[in-house]
């Protein structure tokens, strides 16, 4: 009962209340309900949907559960160092923590860049995280990682573009895209693993071919819960907002995916009605991100008109789903007030390490003091896109 209470209290303090009654969120704008909705229905009615593909993207229950796979299909395991970005959501370091190797966070600086990285001698994995558009680490340590027989994983979660859905291979090295409730775009869960050419593709295949797929009630569960979310999240009123909440406390939807839970590590393949569902969108994709670069645009010239320095960067390789600046520590917390006045919600992604480190992150630590994000995505609507530019102007 204290449990329920506590998260009753949690959920009725946040700043989600903004969903309602006009308000412009930060996640589950990835989506809108028709275009879902739409391909929900298509999926109940075509058995094979082809994404014109020569092969099947390698499709995962969650971008966390494909970082898991990927580390243990190249051998992390125990007392294995494994580099990952300090700024950066626990989902990445639960995944590794799974395998139990040790892992070293590393720091960037403002501008999200890792200038003073370094390789250490027992590293077996570097996670490259690119982050609103930005690559933590140069392409020259990557490559010499690579040389001296390191792994190494590009993390695109927050970063994918229109480019990556023009090819099936990535570019250069083995990425992650997450299609997540707070990401570009979603399908509420799952993510993509993509691989640098077809030898590395094809011998991954065979091990992904060996794992279980999210069964059919929880892929049911899922897709139900997503339908609901977008649907309440863009319509809702009180009434919605009230009985959105009872469902949250209840636990019968949430926010974004908890994958850590070892039964994903056994069915770890996005379920059968979601990849349908996927596919149905996958052609939406490069268009819909397109539009987002254009608001992240609009955006960035109104910030920096304010004296914001935007430090989130698109381009056709790169789109986010929020624009994210800085601003001094004093006043963060007049514009987060200003802000939830007028509705629009301001997120601090992220704002604390994900685990505990002997590290010194200074840099990262001064960027939780300063780094703020709102919503770029492209589902915002023109008289959102307004309200946003004009709250914006009129902040003193």
């Amino acid at each position: 009962m204290i449990q329920t209470l506590k998260r009753i209290h949690s959920i009725l303090n946040n700043s989600e209340s903004s969903k309602w009654g006009g308000g412009i969120s930060l996640l589950w704008r990835g989506n809108n309900f028709s275009l879902y909705a739409k391909a929900f229905r298509k999926s109940l009615t075509i058995k094979k949907i082809s994404t014109a593909k020569e092969q099947e993207y390698l499709l995962f229950e969650s971008a966390r559960v494909a970082i898991y796979q990927y580390a243990k299909y190249v051998g992390i395991g125990p007392s294995d160092r494994v580099q990952i970005l300090g700024f950066t959501c626990d989902a990445v370091t639960s995944a590794i923590e799974h395998l139990g190797a040790e892992i070293e966070l590393y720091d960037c600086d403002e501008n999200l860049e890792s200038t003073d990285f370094s390789i250490k001698k027992d590293t077996k994995l570097i996670i490259c995280q690119s982050t609103f558009g930005i690559n933590s680490i140069g392409e020259d340590i990557l490559d010499d990682a690579i040389n001296k027989n390191i792994h190494v994983l590009v993390d695109k979660s927050l970063s994918y573009g229109q480019s990556d859905f023009d090819s099936f291979y990535s570019d250069k090295y083995p990425e992650i895209f997450s299609f997540e409730v707070s990401k570009s775009f979603t399908i509420g869960w799952g993510g993509i693993l993509k691989l640098p050419n077809v030898k590395a593709y094809l011998k991954f295949k065979n091990y992904y071919d060996e794992l279980g797929t999210v069964n059919i009630f929880n892929d049911i569960y899922r897709v139900l819960s997503t339908l609901l979310n977008l649907y309440m999240v863009n319509k809702g009123g009180l009434f919605q907002y009230y009985l959105w909440l009872l469902l949250r406390v209840l636990r019968i939807h949430r926010i974004s995916a908890n994958s850590s839970n070892y039964r994903y590590h056994k069915k770890s393949k996005l379920g059968s009605l979601s990849k349908k569902i996927f596919n149905n969108l996958y052609f939406k994709i490069s268009e819909k991100i397109a539009r987002s670069n254009k608001i992240h645009q609009q955006l960035k010239n109104v910030l920096e008109e304010k004296g914001f320095k935007v430090i989130s960067k698109v381009s056709y390789n790169c789109s986010v789903p929020r624009i994210a600046f800085l601003i001094e520590p004093q006043k963060r917390s007049k514009l987060y007030d200003w802000l939830k006045t007028n509705k629009i919600e301001m997120g601090f992604w992220f704002n604390q390490l994900p685990m505990y480190s002997d590290n010194d992150l200074n840099g990262i630590e001064n960027l939780f003091e300063k780094v703020v994000n709102i919503p770029c995505h492209w589902t915002l609507k023109n008289h959102e896109l307004n309200k946003i530019v004009n709250t914006l102007r009129e902040f003193k």
